[in-house]
């Protein structure tokens, strides 16, 4: 594990990867804002807001690693994890992004929330990896001692590299959101083919070299 979280082809494709769909994000958010104001369309404008989150989310979460802080970015993964359980769904049902952009607060919590969304998904996203990422990114858990600088993760004789693994997480949630984005815009104007073209690609590359699975990853973080 230790060896696999270390590897440099591995290191240096997970960040292009990541800084690459962050970027696509955003540039995609801008083009569904001004096709939402062009159309009047109240769809593509709920779109353009949870990509837009998605975007910020994912961009913040990437300067905070390259800072060290492992345990900050793990909040803003979980929070990344719940856009993409909305883009998902926006995907695969029409009326779904319309509805959620004028929802009330308290409808959000009823008809959004994130056990709502994955049990609306049919088996898509785990209920035991949100669970994960909350135990250590949302609310205050002795867990998130794994994660903070002045510890070490340590099992054994073995000490976790926990800024990899936290980017290897990051990046295999990146480009599951980017599937579903890809879907997503696919049905709205077909949107995304103003993406930058290198993304796709930076996504493969890091699939042919990554050397951490995400059944590694999430074993390493509830250890």
């Amino acid at each position: 594990m230790s060896l696999a979280a270390t590897d440099e082809r591995a290191r240096a494709a997970r960040r292009a990867a990541c800084i690459a769909i962050a970027s696509a994000l955003e540039h995609l958010a801008a083009t569904a804002g001004t096709g939402a104001f062009v159309f009047r369309s109240e769809e593509l404008r709920a779109v353009s807001i949870v990509v837009e989150i998605a975007a910020e989310l994912a961009s913040a979460t990437v300067s905070l690693l390259e800072a060290g802080k492992v345990y900050a970015a793990a909040a803003l993964i979980r929070q990344l994890v719940e856009a993409e359980y909305l883009i998902a769904l926006f995907a695969t049902d029409a009326t779904a992004a319309a509805t959620w952009r004028r929802s009330s607060p308290e409808e959000i919590r009823r008809m959004f929330a994130p056990k709502v969304l994955r049990q609306r998904a049919a088996g898509i996203f785990r209920d035991s990896e949100y669970w994960v990422h909350c135990d250590l990114g949302g609310h205050p858990n002795p867990k998130g001692i794994m994660l903070l600088s002045s510890h070490r993760l340590r099992r054994g004789t073995v000490e976790y590299p926990r800024l990899e693994i936290q980017w290897a997480d990051l990046c295999q949630h990146l480009a599951r959101l980017w599937s579903h984005v890809v879907e997503l815009f696919r049905h709205n104007g077909d949107w995304i083919s103003s993406a930058p073209d290198s993304v796709d690609g930076r996504i493969a590359h890091w699939r042919d070299v990554e050397t951490l699975r995400s059944d590694i990853v999430i074993a390493a973080m509830t250890q």
